[in-house]
């Protein structure tokens, strides 16, 4: 585990949110409402803060919505939207997210704005849908 996350394991759990919202400011791995913005490269620390920031968009769904995020035809009227510009990185991070999102019980929706690289393509397909704004590239090759 990071040093710094380590260290700061102690602290009151007030602390910890507070921390966590600097890592993510200073990350770029952030939520609002329910948009989910991954604008870094992949490691464990964004990982953790990815699946935080999921987290935290679904507890406003649930919060907002309540009742009504009732599937209607197989699709939720509500879906998390995460929108991708990274450059990707660790392949075990990358792999965790893929499994993370894939097994979401709220949809994901992958938004491609920049570039979607390496492991970052990895993340974008385990979203439940993708898609790209017009000037954006994936870029997927083998994971080693």
């Amino acid at each position: 585990m990071n040093k710094f996350l380590m260290s700061c394991a102690n602290e009151d759990e007030g602390d910890d949110d507070e921390i966590m919202d600097l890592l993510m400011q200073r990350r770029n791995i952030f939520a609002s409402d329910n948009d989910v913005y991954m604008f870094d490269e992949i490691d464990p620390q964004s990982q953790l803060l990815l699946e935080k920031a999921v987290l935290g968009a679904k507890k406003f769904l649930l919060s907002k919505y309540g009742e009504s995020m009732q599937f209607t035809d197989g699709i939720l009227p509500y879906p998390i939207k995460l929108h991708i510009n990274s450059p990707g990185g660790e392949a075990y991070s990358s792999l965790a997210l893929y499994d993370f999102i894939k097994n979401f019980d709220i949809p994901i929706v992958g938004v491609v704005e920049g570039m979607a690289a390496s492991g970052a393509s990895l993340v974008l397909c385990g979203c439940h849908f993708k898609t790209m704004t017009e000037n954006s590239v994936i870029l997927a090759h083998e994971v080693r």
